[in-house]
């Protein structure tokens, strides 16, 4: 199916390539099925080939090669390419630093439960980068990153909490529990 043109297909051979799943690791040959299946408008190969770029596996390593790739699937909505993409403005990889886009990006994933994505929005809240410094922001998404197990964000939780008043805990608490599906408990 693959060779006669499926783009689901052509990215399931990519990742077998790509991850170990049957064929023995070769990113060259993964770049490959991942390019015939990235023009069809495959998001999470974009992401993937984005990713071989970045890390320079079985293509060289071209920073605006990964950052065009990436943005293609953000802007498709894939959340881990939208966290990625964040990442890529905070460190200046492959775009212009912009802390500002960085945290449209986390903001983007964040809002669809991307654990990762609220850690690092989070963080931004918490610094002022791109954002207005907020530490009940902050508090919120390191809340929802913490509830879906993210230990990082369990430690960032406790140290921000030791700088709020026990009201502004509250408020905080009450915002990512009207983010968060119903029956959800928190806990750290």
């Amino acid at each position: 199916m693959a060779e006669q043109g499926s783009g689901i297909a052509q990215y399931i051979m990519g990742r077998m390539y790509d991850d170990d799943g049957g064929f023995a690791l070769d990113y060259a040959e993964s770049a490959k099925w991942y390019r015939k299946t990235v023009i069809q408008g495959e998001a999470l190969a974009q992401l993937n080939l984005g990713q071989l770029y970045h890390k320079g596996q079985g293509v060289p390593e071209d920073y605006l090669q990964a950052a065009d790739w990436t943005r293609k699937a953000a802007e498709q909505g894939n959340p881990m390419a939208q966290t990625n993409l964040g990442l890529m403005f905070s460190t200046g990889q492959g775009v212009a630093r912009s802390q500002t886009e960085a945290a449209k990006w986390f903001q983007a994933a964040a809002e669809q439960g991307y654990p990762k994505a609220q850690l690092s929005l989070g963080v931004c809240y918490a610094n002022g980068q791109g954002v207005p410094q907020d530490n009940r922001q902050a508090l919120v998404w390191f809340t929802l990153a913490a509830a879906s197990g993210n230990e990082r964000a369990k430690r960032y939780l406790q140290q921000l909490e030791l700088l709020m008043t026990p009201s502004e805990i509250a408020q905080a608490r009450e915002m990512a529990e009207s983010r968060w599906p119903k029956g959800t408990t928190f806990s750290r």
